[in-house]
């Protein structure tokens, strides 16, 4: 009797103690997706006036590409930011010195193209042009007062700050911490 219930508490105890942290590592993760959201937001909304008077801006200007390198360090979590115009042409950019690329190619893009919207999507995991580093983008349509499509904003989610993050806890031996997407339920990342 005393070996069965001595079980049962251990058991439950793990059970408690799995769920604790579960819910505590979920809700630090949609923290860290908000602030991205908010973000993404934030450039948006923020970028409209510029995007319409395009034609007065060179590429790349130099102030507002600080701008969005200062806004973007405060998030480890987040590799780049990058803004593209109607075409698909990287216009704003957080990194210094970036290759000029286009990313009229890529569904993303075309998605937001053809139907936009102010909603907040990800893509698949994909290897970032610039560097190869895997990566997930969270971005969302630019668009004016008339709703018409004015380009994209887009941050790369850095999945290396979700491992590290992931190997601070004790999974035991057998455990394991992940994040799948919810429509699909596509791994993500996951530790080990």
């Amino acid at each position: 009797y005393f070996l069965s219930l001595t079980y049962r508490q251990t058991e439950r105890a793990i059970e408690v103690s799995s769920l604790n942290e579960a819910h505590i590592l979920s809700a630090r993760t949609d923290t860290i997706l908000r602030h991205i959201e908010s973000t993404c937001t934030h450039v948006a909304q923020h970028f409209v006036a510029e995007m319409r008077g395009r034609q007065n801006i060179s590429p790349l200007p130099e102030p507002i590409s600080r701008a969005l390198t200062a806004l973007t360090e405060k998030f480890p979590e987040v590799i780049q930011t990058q803004v593209f115009d109607s075409e698909g042409s990287l216009i704003y950019r957080s990194l210094p010195n970036p290759a000029m690329l286009s990313i009229t190619d890529q569904d993303h893009f075309l998605e937001l193209k053809e139907r936009p919207d102010a909603s907040m999507r990800f893509t698949q995991v994909l290897a970032l042009k610039n560097s190869g580093k895997p990566s997930v983008l969270a971005y969302r349509s630019i668009i004016g007062a008339d709703g018409e499509f004015l380009g994209l904003v887009a941050c790369a989610i850095d999945l290396e700050y979700f491992a590290k993050l992931f190997s601070e806890l004790q999974v035991g031996e057998s455990g394991m911490v992940s994040i799948r997407r919810s429509d699909d339920s596509r791994l993500v990342v996951r530790w080990p």
